[in-house]
């Protein structure tokens, strides 16, 4: 329920985007489908929303476009996202949504090398960033089910992501022995605003990352922990 204080205000609109249905697959954490979302990530932005004296459009496109519509002020922010150099000259992150850290997962037969063909997500700088630290061959990917795939065919021979999303890829718990899981950095997975939608509305950020700890402290214990990114990995370990 909306706060009361607000209930009966004209509630200014911010335009926040997210992937489009071919590029989300995740039932219980960032869905999409015939344009609406669902999942874990709506369920903690809702919740923020409820609080603050703004109300929420949600809008779908590729991950790149979501962030050239932002930093060409064609919607006040996008989500979710790591904290990156470049995301932070024209947009501002929230705190943290959900922990999360990258993973490298690779055939247990090949060895790391420059030539090790990896593949990433389109428009995920840092893990397509982490992908070139490893190696000169990176394949940007549009999906985590392309990259599940591609993996088992021996059309790569790693990739490169989020740890959160992978172990919701349907098809993950499905990987066998050939493959093993190295843990990298840490990266929570956050809200991104358009610097010049924050100097139009300056009191926004302040709200909404104090409405979001309210939200993440109210749901503590409940179902979602078993998203937790500490969870096991499906992958037997090196």
């Amino acid at each position: 329920i909306r706060d009361r204080s607000y209930a009966d205000q004209a509630q200014p609109t911010v335009q926040l985007q997210t992937l489009q249905q071919v590029n989300s697959g995740w039932k219980t954490l960032l869905h999409v489908e015939n344009n609406q979302l669902s999942g874990r990530f709506r369920e903690l932005i809702d919740c923020s929303f409820e609080k603050i004296p703004f109300q929420v459009k949600y809008g779908f496109a590729p991950f790149s476009r979501i962030q050239r519509q932002v930093k060409s002020q064609q919607a006040d922010g996008y989500f979710p996202a790591n904290l990156t150099i470049d995301r932070i000259t024209y947009a501002t992150p929230s705190i943290p949504l959900i922990s999360d850290y990258k993973v490298l997962i690779r055939s247990r037969e090949t060895p790391l090398n420059r030539e090790l063909r990896i593949a990433a997500m389109r428009g995920a700088t840092q893990e397509l960033n982490i992908a070139k630290r490893f190696s000169d061959v990176v394949f940007p990917i549009n999906n985590y089910d392309q990259l599940i795939s591609m993996l088992e065919a021996g059309r790569v021979d790693a990739v490169v992501g989020s740890h959160l999303f992978f172990s919701v890829t349907e098809g993950f718990d499905q990987i066998d022995q050939r493959f093993i899981s190295e843990r990298l950095e840490s990266s929570s997975m956050r809200a991104f605003f358009g610097k010049v939608f924050l100097k139009k509305n300056p009191n926004f950020l302040a709200q909404f990352n104090h409405a979001l700890r309210v939200c993440i402290a109210s749901e503590s214990g409940n179902a979602h922990t078993s998203l937790s990114p500490d969870a096991p990995t499906l992958i037997n370990k090196q």
